[in-house]
């Protein structure tokens, strides 16, 4: 019996220190750009305003003439209006060139309407994220996003 409760006292103390030795290994920025993407994901899937603006750049603009405060406000007033959006992602590429990088993901978004488990509008893009490294970080300075035309690379989340 005691050689039993050895054995599980050193796999466990093995455990911990793979854990922590794993817990210590830096971040690459491929790891932090996919980090402030999911946060912004995860956001969009509570509702929580914070949480997606959080790693959006002051500098952010995109292709339809939206800059942060802008998206903000229309953000507000969806989630206002409709609640947490369904988000469904496939794997996020990265590519790190410096202080740029860039992010790119299929994903489907479900809308419904507070409330109701009906959806109301439902889309399949492809979505493209550009990031800077900033002081706090890597922050979002844009995105572009078009219907998705080939067949779907996500997996469930």
């Amino acid at each position: 019996m005691s050689r039993l409760r050895l054995g599980l006292f050193l796999s466990l103390i093995t455990a911990l220190v793979v854990g922590g030795i794993w817990k210590l290994w830096p971040e690459d920025d491929s790891d932090r750009v996919r980090a402030a993407v999911e946060q912004v994901l995860d956001g969009a899937r509570r509702a929580d305003l914070g949480a997606i603006m959080g790693p959006v750049s002051a500098d952010y603009h995109d292709p339809d003439g939206l800059n942060k405060e802008a998206i903000r406000g229309l953000l507000f007033r969806e989630f206002a209006k409709r609640g947490p959006i369904g988000i469904h992602t496939g794997p996020i590429d990265v590519t790190v060139d410096g202080d740029r990088a860039t992010a790119r993901f299929d994903a489907v978004l479900v809308e419904g309407v507070a409330g109701s488990p009906i959806p109301v509008d439902a889309d399949a893009l492809s979505v493209t994220v550009d990031l800077a490294r900033e002081e706090g970080g890597w922050a979002i300075t844009g995105h572009r996003r078009e219907p998705l035309e080939e067949g779907w690379k996500g997996r469930e989340r």
